[in-house]
């Protein structure tokens, strides 16, 4: 455990651990501070690693916070907390070549500009519950919650609720089995580019990007490509004003069911 409480101007704190057994419950607190750049845990090489988690608090400015577990084999309910920041830049949680990493979680609420927040889990067998979650900001671009080469990868979201610009959002998982993925953006001013993207998926259960009460909601699309067995494919925006060029694509399915697009009491309604 690496504690720091209320100090003002806390850089390039790092905890490290490398190749170790069985690392249980580490942990980096920042509390109340000012400007805290640049803060790590990084743990490499772990056979089994749980609870790992980066909690920053009520920060000003919080720059570059990163969770690092690589070529871990179990690791479990891995967490980046970052609370009421102002300015929170370039937040990740980095996961490489986990063989089961359950209910990882990437926070951050209240913030005021929050700039390219991702969650990173590649080639990962198992991957159960991955969330990136931010509540109640202004200016959110770039949020990404990137999956690439999962087996089966249950209930993953990206979560941005009330906030007024939200550019390019994206939740990409790549030749995965991979159910209830959602990207949801409630109640959004200027929502642009928001992009659900499933690619070479054997069974791709109930995929959704839901937009609902957005002015100006523009290039929503999720994307399905060469998918066996595709069922409930939903693009829903309801009361939004201006929504442009909202594409639901499948391409080559062998079975693909109950797809919608949906568009309720909207002004002007494109393509």
């Amino acid at each position: 455990m690496l504690n720091n409480t209320k100090g003002d101007n806390d850089h390039n704190q790092t905890l490290n651990n490398n190749k170790g057994g069985n690392d249980h419950n580490q942990t980096l607190n920042n509390t109340k501070r000012g400007n805290d750049h640049n803060q790590t845990l990084n743990h490499t090489n772990g056979g089994n690693d749980h609870n790992q988690t980066h909690n920053n608090t009520k920060g000003g400015n919080d720059h570059n916070q990163t969770l690092n577990n690589t070529k871990g084999g179990n690791d479990h309910n891995q967490r980046l907390n970052n609370s009421r920041g102002d300015n929170d830049h370039n937040q990740r949680l980095n996961n490489t070549k986990g063989g089961n990493d359950h209910n990882q979680t990437l926070n951050n609420t209240k913030g005021c500009i929050d700039h390219n927040q991702t969650l990173y889990n590649t080639k990962g067998g198992n991957d159960h519950n991955q969330t990136l979650n931010n509540t109640k900001v202004c200016n959110d671009h770039n949020q990404t919650l990137n999956n690439t080469k999962g087996g089966n990868d249950h209930n993953q979201p990206l979560n941005n609720t009330k906030g007024c610009i939200d550019h390019n959002q994206t939740l990409n998982n790549t030749k995965g089995g991979d159910h209830n993925q959602t990207l949801n953006n409630t109640k959004g001013g200027n929502d642009h580019n928001q992009t659900l993207n499933n690619t070479k998926g054997g069974n791709d259960h109930n995929q959704t990007p839901d937009n609902t009460k957005g002015d100006n909601d523009h290039n929503q699309t999720p994307n399905n490509t060469k998918g066996g067995n595709d069922h409930n494919q939903t693009l829903n925006n309801t009361k939004g004003d201006n929504d442009y060029n909202q594409t639901l694509n499948n391409t080559k399915g062998v079975n693909d069911h109950n797809q919608r697009l949906k568009n309720t009491k909207g002004q002007n309604d494109h393509n």
